[in-house]
């Protein structure tokens, strides 16, 4: 299985306008929601914003991967933002973020969603790959993103 196996251009939101991480959360599980995968969309936010009231999920360069294992989410999934105009918030590095790459996995899904953030961690900490999707425009460009470094790798 590939990441692109748990995305879809769906759920890829390019430049959206947002005014907190909270409010990005929302939009992208109501994007997943929208795919069938939700089985109720308050409480995997409010899942999500418990994990990450636990430890923040900030890792610098303007990005932020927030997750969960919920019993609120059929399947494995991964869902994008990228922001219009960026989230002022606590990061390791002081920048704002204007990248999110939300994950959740069914509540038994440990090893897959481990694998994904993984993968996720390692992704953006490549030298074009933020840059590039910063750049895309729509949804396709934006899974072409992701495409490309997979066929890179």
């Amino acid at each position: 299985m590939t990441l692109l196996s748990f995305m879809n251009p769906e759920w890829m939101l390019p430049r959206i306008d947002c005014r907190s991480r909270q409010d990005v959360v929302v939009r992208l599980v109501a994007a997943l929601a929208s795919g069938g995968r939700v089985i109720d969309q308050k409480a995997l936010v409010a899942d999500i914003q418990k994990r990450e009231d636990e430890a923040a999920t900030t890792i610098g360069g303007g990005i932020v991967l927030p997750h969960a294992r919920s019993r609120h989410i059929e399947d494995l999934a991964v869902a994008v933002a990228t922001l219009a105009h960026p989230i002022e918030c606590e990061t390791p590095d002081g920048r704002p973020v204007d990248i999110v790459i939300l994950s959740a996995s069914p509540a038994a899904g440990t090893r897959g969603l481990l694998r994904v953030l993984a993968r996720l961690a390692r992704l953006v900490k490549k030298g074009e790959f933020p840059s590039a999707l910063r750049r895309a425009a729509d949804p396709e460009a934006m899974m072409a993103v992701f495409a490309a470094d997979l066929d890179a790798s």
